[in-house]
């Protein structure tokens, strides 16, 4: 009887057996491509099934014009988020003292990462067209809830509903990018996605004024729950059409409905999504980040208050609950793993995930009130503004479509994250650190955000393609669920110690710097964000000590960020160079 042995080597684990080696999974992934290119995957699970007869079928005209609509949607995305993160400011000024609107935040950070995974279940399960309608209807119920918000409690409840929709949709035109691409394009395909901001960020800044000049803010959400649907929508049709017409002429067969009863139905999706280590890991980390919000400015986080002390240890505890829950309890209910372990135990998969955390813990640590300090600071418009921050978002795309040729040209990724996005990302928040203060220039922080632009650009696109390229076609949603769950994790911890940060430098460098006479204003400056800090003239003592507050936190925010960026080194190290000349996808594709 044949006996067999499972050695672990660099990247997966051989299984040998009678001698002979078994293939990883991205080798079966090429030799099917290679014996079977005209055929959809067999043992393949439902929704790569439809993706890969919806390719099979589709001519190159039509691929066009489907890159072409998701493009469109990914420029109402970005215009939606363009907006939102401007219109912060007035909505910040209306709910001035209501910590709602930053749990909000922090809250739907965390949910959107964890429910990553189960989106990328129902990629596979059900269908990318079936799974991209549901977010888009979700988009659209948040917005039109946040238009209609009356206070800041439905604000923060419409807020979550928006954001969880605009992850699931984001998150999905990216797998529709891996569907329509093959791994030698997909870096310049990234990077053309990507072109939609110079549009949206151009077009921000004047679009907000004008519906804060003849309207509110309000009007801003309302106009895209309008225009999110009807641009999306069609995108899912075609899709759907395409796998309908490939049941047609017998390319795609679908699975025999199960009858089930509604209770069957319930406690088998239950399972098949895990509500319970969904439960337990949105939980946790919701519980050891959410007491840094707790509190609205004046007022500081009482890390030593039983609140605060109950929350972490909690939330610290519910961790390892998670971990046994997904090692023992999970698989011993159903017989199988929730989450890909063998993906999981892929060094590079583990270096992609952290690199994905670390960089967005630096942005959230530079930026998160980066915005109010050039208002303040150099007391901007709410428009110019927003074109003082332009460069960041416009140099990270320029340099992901040009890395995209160069990694297309050279066939790897690895070496041009490791010595050109690290070391301009840290030299980016470094420089910010020495600009904090009015007396220098605004080219100087726009100097700065070049550099943080080309580490980000370099960096985003390098942890993605280490991801898809550690990947079969079927991991390709679970490892992006994976670097997303990582990165709004990170995030949301880095949202926490930013507020906390600025609650505690901001608030004592300005109540130690404001003269007399001003000094009975201190929680009106607080509380009333930079709305009411502009109130005071440029040049006065009261603006010279919120100046001064600003410049001091975000020293403290830039160099966390820069140090933080340091550890993005090893995770990039223990990745495996691996070539991007190789087939992934199955169809018709770029």
């Amino acid at each position: 009887m044949a006996t067999k042995t499972t050695v672990i080597v660099a990247d997966a684990a051989i299984a040998i057996s009678d001698g002979r080696p078994e293939l990883d999974i991205i080798e079966k992934n090429e030799k099917e491509i290679d014996e079977h290119p005209d055929t959809v995957t067999k043992d393949a699970q439902a929704g790569i099934r439809k993706a890969e007869a919806a390719a099979l079928l589709w001519s190159k005209p039509v691929l066009y014009c489907i890159f072409a609509w998701i493009w469109l949607a990914f420029l109402v995305v970005y215009a939606m988020g363009s907006l939102d993160w401007q219109l912060e400011f007035y909505i910040y000024a209306e709910f001035s003292a209501a910590p709602q609107v930053t749990q909000a935040n922090m809250i739907a950070s965390i949910v959107g990462g964890v429910l990553s995974v189960p989106i990328s279940k129902l990629l596979n399960t059900w269908g990318r067209a079936e799974a991209f309608t549901i977010f888009v209807a979700l988009y659209t119920v948040g917005l039109a809830a946040l238009a209609g918000c009356k206070g800041p409690s439905s604000f923060a409840a419409g807020y979550v509903l928006y954001n969880l929709g605009y992850g699931g949709i984001y998150f999905i035109l990216n797998i529709f990018v891996a569907d329509t691409s093959g791994l030698y394009n997909r870096a310049i395909l990234i990077g053309i996605t990507g072109l939609p901001t110079y549009l949206t960020s151009l077009a921000g800044p004047p679009i907000v004024q004008m519906f804060i000049d003849h309207g509110t803010w309000r009007w801003a959400y309302g106009s895209f729950a309008i225009i999110a649907p009807v641009v999306m929508l069609p995108l899912a049709f075609i899709l759907k059409m395409y796998q309908k017409k490939a049941e047609k002429q017998g390319i795609y067969t679908p699975a025999p409905k199960i009858q089930r009863t509604l209770q069957q139905s319930i406690s088998h999706y239950a399972v098949e999504f895990d509500f319970v280590g969904a439960f337990l890991m949105t939980a946790s980390f919701l519980l050891m980040t959410l007491p840094f919000t707790l509190h609205s400015p004046p007022k500081s986080v009482a890390y030593n208050s039983a609140t605060a002390i109950v929350c972490f240890v909690l939330g610290f505890l519910l961790f390892p609950v998670f971990v046994l829950w997904e090692c023992y309890g999970l698989p011993k209910k159903t017989g199988k793993y929730y989450l890909h372990w063998q993906l999981l135990k892929n060094r590079t998969v583990i270096g992609a995930c952290l690199l994905g955390g670390i960089s967005w813990f630096n942005d959230f640590a530079w930026s998160s009130y980066f915005y109010y300090y050039i208002m303040v600071v150099y007391n901007y418009t709410a428009t110019q503004t927003g074109y003082a921050m332009l460069a960041n978002g416009f140099v990270a795309t320029a340099i992901q479509i040009v890395l995209g040729f160069y990694i297309r040209r050279t066939k790897h990724f690895k070496n041009v994250s490791l010595f050109f996005g690290v070391p301009m990302s840290i030299i980016g928040a470094a420089l910010l650190v020495r600009f904090r203060s009015a007396e220098y220039s605004i080219g100087l922080n726009i100097l700065a955000q070049i550099f943080i632009g080309l580490g980000w650009g370099t960096l985003l696109l390098g942890y993605e393609l280490a991801a898809y390229a550690s990947s079969d076609r079927d991991g390709i949603p679970m490892v992006y669920a994976l670097i997303n769950l990582v990165s709004s994790l990170f995030s949301s911890v880095s949202r926490a110690v930013s507020t906390a940060i600025y609650t505690s430098v901001f608030s004592s460098t300005l109540l130690n710097n404001l003269p007399p006479d001003t000094v009975g204003d201190y929680l009106t400056i607080m509380s009333g964000g930079s709305w009411a800090q502009m109130m005071y003239p440029v040049g006065s003592a009261t603006r010279d000590a919120i100046n001064l507050a600003y410049g001091e936190t975000q020293k403290i925010l830039c160099i966390v960020a820069a140090a933080v960026m340091v550890l993005a080194f090893p995770a990039i190290y223990i990745w495996k160079d691996y070539r991007i000349d190789r087939k992934q996808v199955k169809g018709n594709v770029f």
